[in-house]
């Protein structure tokens, strides 16, 4: 598989590794500032980690040129809608998710089978807290976005999420400190007890094993994909009912 490589800072680079490991050739590297470059041979797939106000564009040179792309930068999703609308336009694939763990990916399933349990338990009130480096630029995190959204598809006692504590609202809860690569959270908590539902990630590796095969499949499958509808087919978990 010949790979385009947009971003070259810490998941870039990680991803280079893991894609080279695999077997898998980069063909080119575009990072910030460069120009976008004429092609001897088109590459196979383009995966994309660089920052919220240039991934819009990157996506949409991708799809002019007909490369399927796989995206995990986040906090761009106001723009989803746009960017749907304009990769059917081009009629090019993309795939785009705010974690390729297959870990937190299993863990927003969790999210959805709590939430759905707590709906009508009223004398439990949840929270969704994260955590991650001091560098890390948006709060809250891609992964807590995602994790709130699938919790509130699955209950009406509250309208949305919120960082400040709001009756109606999901609270979420961001720090930032020291290197922490992500720790992701849901508690339900009442006057007598707690129930947490927790990931931690140890390294980015899962992260990254994951997009390079999340690459692998979006070549063999034409469309827009959210990694999270179609992650049991990446990683092949056959046995499980989502």
């Amino acid at each position: 598989m010949k790979i385009l490589l947009i971003g070259y800072g810490k998941m870039g680079r990680l991803i280079e590794k893991e894609a080279v490991s695999s077997g898998h050739q980069i063909v080119k590297i575009l990072d910030i500032n460069d120009q976008w470059p004429e092609f001897s041979e088109k590459p196979d797939v383009a995966i994309e980690f660089t920052e919220p106000d240039s991934v819009v564009d990157n996506i949409k040179k991708c799809m002019q040129e007909g490369i399927p792309l796989v995206t995990g930068t986040t906090g761009w999703y106001d723009r989803l809608k746009e960017v749907k609308d304009f990769c059917s336009s081009a009629d090019s694939s993309f795939l785009y998710a705010s974690n390729f763990s297959i870990g937190v990916n299993l863990w927003f399933d969790l999210i959805r089978d709590a939430a759905k349990r707590f709906s009508t338990l009223t004398a439990y009130n949840p929270s969704l807290h994260e955590k991650h480096h001091e560098h890390k630029k948006d709060a809250p995190s891609g992964t807590a976005v995602t994790a709130a959204e699938a919790f509130l598809e699955q209950q009406e006692r509250y309208d949305g999420w919120s960082l400040g504590k709001e009756d109606d609202k999901l609270y979420v809860e961001a720090v930032r400190e020291g290197e922490v690569k992500g720790f992701h959270e849901l508690r339900f908590q009442s006057s007598f007890d707690r129930v947490r539902i927790s990931h931690e990630a140890f390294s980015r590796d899962g992260f990254v094993q994951g997009a390079v095969m999340a690459a692998e499949w979006l070549t063999k499958n034409k469309g827009i994909y959210d990694f999270h509808d179609v992650y049991d087919k990446v990683f092949n978990l056959n046995n499980i009912s989502k």
